[in-house]
């Protein structure tokens, strides 16, 4: 009955809770008398892990109340709320006291915030990191003073979007953006991978990752971006690991068995048929938070995204005399459309209206050149009204010796009129971009406060070569069976062609590793088994475990709400330190009971360092005392452990052994008899003296022979 008592405290906390809108904003204010002010984030730093179906992201964050009226002496709380994309999930919280980090504890949502709460009364040091809706999220810390600064770091997860070359993260300009004082940079951080590779800034492809150093001088790639990025979507991809389509890993966690997988329908099944897309550019620049250089990058990467070699393209602009790319239709290789878009020459976009035009020669190109698809992408209005919209209409399918399919992206997110017609309301041209898509079997997308201007985009794009229904997707192992499937797209039963599918679960069996996946497309109906053995399959490490239980806890909090239902968030919550709507992480002062993390990284990346070498470690002649250095690290296959020995050491008298951080021996290296060059280079690979390779996590690596014991850490990442 307890138990019960106290989690229903807890479900009515959280129900007040969710009354208050997830909009992302920064404040500080004093607790103890009356005012508040905008905060401002001095300093951001992002690191990013690709983590097959998911991104990991770590946020750096440095917060100031510079430019409110609070005086010096001002002792302040810090409040942060934000919104995550769906799908995401929290795993942790640091919060800076003076150099040392204090990781959060991950209590249930009741204590947790009693003792914020009389800690804050007290004038103490916590902060407390809780979510309040599916996507809503607030931070708090105290104590400020109004002349110093808070460091936090916000680590989750968020679901990555697949394409045929790429796979994508979406950076969180809207937390960023919470700043009363705009950052003078956005520092990016990831780490060499095999699978995942060439990093890169979608929309900053000139800014180029360099190697570096992380603070604690561990080699890095990392790039840097300017502050007033904030104002747009900005996106992180890498190499897309595919294999005809597909990308499939599996993991063991805990004696249980997972495993992830991404599907692209038309690559992995076979399906669709060459396409033929004459695209359009209608734009009005004062009509979008989008510039036109953006756009031209966006659409040139979205091509290389949607369309295969098969393909073919054409660009039309609509200036006074509409501009033509090409006389014919363009191969959608990469080459040509790199091609293409490097020779439209300056200004290819007008900053006037003139659809009307563009249609009639697209139309005409489509009529003279065996048919094909018309794409719009436009942010005029100038035809809301209704009797201009259907005269337009009749005219533009009157010109069609077929009946072309219209997909329309409406990108007008600014300076938006409307018209009364029918009853209803119409925003800009949404009457006319509606009923043409409708009419020639085409789809209509437009940019809204829920969906962006790059989102709309993407999903036109993505729309071009046609959706399955039924969609379904099976997963079985031999002598076996797959449950706990969670399906990562947006509609479970329909599904672009072109639009990953993503799905994670638990299993029990063997491989081969069947999918049957099923559906319905063009009108007929499908199925397919595709097989994986060992040697298709990718190892990754506990996130895929980690993801499974994010998805799991997000699902639950979906359903209706039981004690039972509470219990069983709560309970994995705390179990696998992933932050749920009855949970919190909570950092407190280390005079109260709370541990300085001595094994917590700091990966913010070092200033002074601008490049490292194959080799990052250099001999080191007549050392006066033994030093010690590794490369990679974190590593993931083997690391080179570098230890420089003074010349009047006996290199027989020292032992080198690998331990965990509870000091249990893990591996010794085998007796060095001498060093003629005042080096030794160990290498380790993750195995333990009985050949089996160890967990992920924090290692030390101990020299001991001499009147002092040198130690170094090593983080091993599977």
């Amino acid at each position: 009955m307890k138990k019960s008592i106290s989690t229903l405290v807890v479900f009515i906390v959280l129900t007040v809770a969710n009354i208050i809108s997830a909009q992302n904003y920064l404040n500080v204010n004093d607790p103890r008398n009356w005012g508040w002010g905008q905060g401002t984030i001095e300093e951001a730093t992002i690191s990013i892990k690709p983590c097959g179906v998911y991104m990991e992201y770590e946020m750096y964050l440095t917060f100031s109340a510079r430019g409110t009226w609070f005086s010096d002496n001002d002792t302040l709380e810090v409040i942060l709320n934000f919104e995550l994309p769906e799908g995401s999930f929290i795993t942790d919280s640091w919060l800076w006291f003076g150099e040392d980090i204090l990781e959060g504890r991950i209590l249930d949502r009741w204590t947790a915030s009693s003792i914020y709460e009389e800690i804050v009364d007290r004038r103490q040091d916590p902060s407390i990191l809780v979510k309040n809706s599916t996507n809503g999220y607030e931070l708090r810390i105290f104590p400020m003073a109004g002349n110093e600064t808070r460091k936090v770091k916000i680590t989750y997860l968020a679901p990555a979007r697949w394409t045929k070359e790429r796979v994508y993260a979406q950076l969180p300009t809207n937390i960023l953006d919470t700043s009363m004082y705009q950052l003078n940079k956005i520092g990016i951080i990831t780490w060499e991978d095999a699978l995942f590779g060439n990093p890169l800034i979608e929309e900053y492809p000139e800014n180029n990752f360099v190697n570096a150093l992380d603070t604690n001088e561990n080699p890095c790639l990392k790039v840097e971006i300017p502050g007033d990025a904030v104002n747009n979507n900005l996106n992180f991809s890498v190499d897309a690991p595919l294999k005809n389509g597909m990308f499939v890993a599996t993991t063991n966690y805990d004696n249980e068995n997972y495993f992830q997988y991404a599907l692209l329908p038309g690559a992995a099944l076979e399906l669709g048929e060459a396409r033929k897309i004459a695209v359009m550019v209608n734009f009005v620049s004062s009509n979008s938070t989008i510039d036109d250089d953006d756009l031209l990058l966006q659409i040139k990467n979205l091509l290389h995204q949607n369309l295969y070699p098969a393909d073919k393209f054409n660009l039309f602009f609509a200036k006074f005399n509409v501009v033509v790319e090409s006389e014919t239709w363009i191969d959608a290789d990469s080459a040509s459309i790199e091609n293409t878009f490097a020779n439209l020459g300056d200004n290819p976009i007008s900053n006037y209206s003139n659809l009307p035009s563009v249609f009639a020669e697209a139309i005409d190109f489509l009529n003279n050149n065996e048919g094909g698809m018309l794409m719009l992408i436009s942010n005029s209005d100038q035809e809301g009204d209704y009797t201009a919209s259907n005269q337009l209409i009749t005219d533009i399918r009157e010109a069609m010796t077929d009946e072309y399919p219209v997909y329309i992206a409406d990108i007008q997110d600014r300076y938006i009129n409307y018209h009364q017609i029918g009853g209803r309301y119409y925003y800009g041209n949404e009457y006319f971009y509606s009923n043409l898509s409708r009419l020639t079997g085409g789809q209509y997308f437009k940019a809204h406060y829920d969906n962006t201007i790059s989102e709309t985009l993407t999903e036109s794009f993505s729309s071009l070569s046609g959706y399955i229904s039924y969609f379904d997707m099976y997963t079985k192992f031999a002598g076996g069976v797959s449950y706990g499937r969670s399906n990562l797209f947006n509609n479970a039963e329909t599904i672009y062609l072109n639009s990953a599918a993503c799905q994670i679960g638990k299993y029990q069996g063997d491989l081969p590793m069947t999918i049957d996946v099923s559906g319905l497309y063009n009108s007929e109906l499908f199925f397919t088994s595709i097989d994986f053995e060992l040697g298709d399959l990718n190892n990754m490490d506990e996130k895929t475990a980690k993801i499974w239980f994010g998805n799991y806890i997000n699902t639950l909090e979906e359903t209706q709400v039981t004690n039972d239902v509470i219990d069983d968030i709560l309970s994995v919550s705390l179990r696998e330190r992933i932050l749920s709507r009855y949970s919190s992480f909570l950092c407190l002062d280390p005079a109260q009971d709370s541990l300085i993390c001595w094994e917590c990284i700091d990966e913010n990346f070092n200033d002074n360092t601008t490049a490292v070498e194959d080799d990052p470690i250099e001999e080191k002649e007549n050392v006066s005392e033994l030093t010690l250095g590794s490369y990679p690290n974190p590593f993931n296959s083997q690391a080179t452990i570098v230890i420089n020995i003074p010349a009047n050491v006996d290199v027989s008298k020292l032992s080198f052994k690998i331990y965990n951080i509870l000091g249990q021996l893990v591996y010794t290296f085998d007796p060095i008899e001498s060093a003629s060059s005042g080096q030794i280079r160990l290498l380790w690979n993750g195995k333990n003296d009985a050949g089996n390779f160890v967990s992920s996590g924090t290692y030390i690596f101990v020299v001991t022979g001499m009147s002092k014991v040198q130690s170094l850490k090593l983080n091993y990442v599977k």
